[in-house]
Parts: C-alpha cells; structure tokens; sequence
C-alpha cells in the first residue's frame, strides 16, 4: 500500500474547506479523494479545537 506525503496544516484546512462546500456527505467525498474519514475528522477535530481556543482567546 502506497503512503501519501504528510499533509501540511495548510492543506487540510483546505482539504475541510473543499469537502464542506461540496455539497456531498463527508463520507462520499473522503472517498471519490481517496482519503480515510477517520483522518478527516481526526484532522477536523484538531483545526476546530485550534481555532475555538484562539476565538476564546481573543474574547478575553
């Protein structure tokens, strides 16, 4: 089985832009880019839990 190259922050938020505006399901989408969904959400989870913190600080 192939490895893909690392992903850059950059990349994946674009990956999640992509996906979110496609108007597909997350699922159909992971799968028509050959990407795992549970690397997709993995990577979502980590992009909202860095962009909640910096809102919460910026609120204070």
């Amino acid at each position: 089985m192939k490895r893909h190259p690392r992903r850059s922050d950059e990349e994946w938020l674009n990956i999640i832009h992509e996906c979110r505006t496609s108007g597909l399901s997350d699922k159909i989408w992971c799968e028509e880019h050959h990407i795992q969904p549970s690397k997709f959400y993995y990577h979502m989870d980590i992009r909202f839990c860095f962009v909640y913190q910096l809102s919460q600080r910026m609120m204070t």
